[in-house]
């Protein structure tokens, strides 16, 4: 079972659990269980309140710019959540961040919040709800508004929020200007306690910490020579046949210097010997996954680039596999022709082919391809060569193709009209098989550097933007792995220079904990300006519009038909942005 069922029958059995101990009377006065939901009261807070309150015009300009900060963000908002909701109904927006479960900020349940990081992101989200509803007590005490008690309230046997529970009497006869300063300061507080911990982390935290020496190993490819070797991910190469490895690019030249055979070193600590060779790890051409290309046209090989070099200007070549059988192989971009497209326009099948030539180059592989046609123009006449069918019965034909132009993507360069296959004749080829982990990249962007090289907006808005999507920047394409912290064997990709190698956990513990309360509290901020009642943004722009309503003379229920109407339309665009991508 998944995390989400275990979440489930266990928020069930709690369920039951507390309202059978309600009803025999178990409880004290100051816990309350509504069906999964328990509410906890307690009057102790109400004097830290009025402490706090005593500083009035000090929080009374804190509230003025909260309202301030509120409106601007309600409209920005709005607009958003309207934007994003339209392109997940049009198809554009990423399905599997709009997976139900990936809505629940709970990790384990949520695809891109590790279990892993529960402690830190429980920590963030406490803080976050108390700072919330203590900035709304505030704000109620110098507003002259009585408070009856405080708690938090849980679903199932997690915390899910706090409250401030004002009375009703004294709230009725707040002005609208003290109501909103007591609904804003919330929003504002959940912004600076996101600044003061991001700041931390982009400060002093994140700049104490380094990627560690070694190529940081992501993955690995099941079948490949890597996998053989057992290189596992979460390992670090520091070294290749005695010579120091610091990163990827590093493993690379290391790797291109050595035989087919090398001793590899990991983690500093143990050797193991690679033993390369070209291997079929995927796809679905002529041969199966795990097959190994011992030599090509008689050629002996092991690397890629001596499998490409072998192939040179030959289009179709005999591979001898690791077994001994021999093969005969069309090497090109498999590619399946659309039908009313240039290609087969030109008269080409609307089956997979392998193209081996645009345009008098040779193409060796889907990349090929599309580097070619990236430099093609709309309009431009282009000769094809591509193989029908595989093996020996593979026949060849020659098209002259007219390119188009209407990219779906908005793309650059002569559309061919082709569905294409990755890889090289449709397999996917590796000769180690090692995925490596950009640990440098991914630490700029947690501390908030090289945010314009990952996205095409930069300043504070591509800053903000880059932190909440971290967790799932994989998913939304701008690294190639989700990052949320140094937790498990990400961990083991880092350093702190200069702090003895037991002490490193500490420095993560903090820097994942400023992390997650910063995001917890700049999400619960940017969800709560939503102008959509019970929402604060939504109880702002009720208590506005009546006012507004009350100046001009305007029908009483105005300001609840304005209100209404925005949660209404609110509550579907994010209906919309959650079924949209599966319609």
């Amino acid at each position: 079972m998944g995390p989400l069922v275990w979440l489930l029958l266990g928020t069930c059995c709690y369920t039951v659990a507390a309202m059978l101990a309600a009803r025999r009377g178990l409880l004290p006065d100051w816990v309350e269980v509504s069906g999964p939901i328990t509410t906890v009261h307690t009057r102790r807070g109400r004097r830290l309140l009025d402490r706090l309150a005593r500083h009035d015009r000090l929080f009374r300009a804190f509230g003025t710019l909260a309202v301030a900060v509120a409106f601007v963000l309600m409209a920005l908002l709005a607009v958003v959540v309207l934007v994003v909701a339209r392109a997940a109904l049009a198809g554009e927006a990423s399905s599997a961040a709009a997976q139900p479960r990936n809505v629940v900020v709970v990790p384990g349940v949520n695809d891109f919040l590790p279990l892993s990081a529960a402690p830190e992101l429980l920590v963030g989200l406490l803080l976050a709800l108390v700072v919330h509803e203590g900035a709304h007590g505030v704000l109620c005490r110098v507003g002259g508004i009585e408070v009856e008690s405080v708690g938090a309230f849980l679903l199932g046997p997690l915390p899910t929020g706090a409250f401030v529970d004002p009375d009703d009497e004294t709230a009725e006869a707040a002005s609208p200007g003290v109501l909103n300063r007591m609904f804003a300061a919330g929003i504002l507080t959940n912004l600076v306690v996101t600044v003061l911990a991001f700041g931390l982390l982009f400060g002093p935290v994140g700049g104490a910490i380094s990627p560690a020496p070694g190529a940081a190993i992501g993955g690995v490819a099941d079948g490949s020579p890597a996998a053989a070797a057992g290189i596992e991910a979460g390992d670090r190469i520091t070294a290749v046949a005695g010579t120091s490895v610091e990163d990827a690019d590093a493993l690379d030249a290391a790797l291109a210097g050595t035989a087919c055979d090398a001793t590899v070193e990991l983690d500093g600590e143990r050797e193991t010997t690679l033993r390369r060779a070209v291997t079929v790890v995927g796809g679905d051409g002529a041969l199966s996954p795990g097959t190994t290309v011992a030599a090509v046209d008689g050629e002996p090989v092991c690397t890629l680039a001596g499998f490409a070099s072998a192939i040179g200007d030959s289009e179709q070549v005999t591979v001898t596999t690791g077994d001994g059988e021999t093969r005969s192989l069309a090497v090109g971009a498999r590619v399946t022709p659309t039908d009313g497209g240039p290609l087969a326009d030109a008269g080409a099948p609307t089956d997979p082919v392998t193209l081996v030539r645009f345009d008098g180059e040779r193409v060796q592989s889907t990349e090929d391809l599309l580097d070619a046609l990236s430099a093609a123009t709309t309009g431009q006449q282009a000769s094809v060569v591509a193989y029908a069918g595989d093996g020996d019965g593979a026949r060849r034909h020659e098209y002259t193709v007219t390119l188009g132009g209407e990219h779906a993507d908005g793309g650059d360069g002569g559309l061919l009209g082709v569905v294409p296959r990755a890889g090289t004749s449709g397999l996917a080829l590796v000769d180690a098989g090692i995925r490596t982990y950009p640990a440098d990249r991914m630490l700029g962007l947690f501390t908030g550097e090289g945010v314009s090289d990952a996205l095409p907006i930069g300043g504070v808005a591509g800053l903000l933007l880059v932190v909440i999507l971290l967790p799932l920047a994989a998913t939304v394409g701008f690294a190639p792995y989700n990052f949320a912290g140094f937790e498990g064997q990400v961990a083991g990709f880092y350093t702190v220079p200069g702090v003895p190698a037991p002490l490193d956990g500490g420095v993560f513990l903090l820097a994942n904990v400023l992390f997650w309360t910063g995001w917890v509290n700049l999400q619960l901020a940017l969800f709560n300006a939503i102008p959509a009642f019970p929402l604060d943004g939504g109880k702002i722009l009720h208590t506005s519009v009546g006012a507004l309503s009350d100046r001009v003379g305007a029908p009483e229920p105005t300001a609840t038909a304005a209100t209404a109407v925005a949660t209404l339309a609110m509550l579907g665009a994010l209906t919309a942005m959650l079924v949209g991508p599966a319609l």
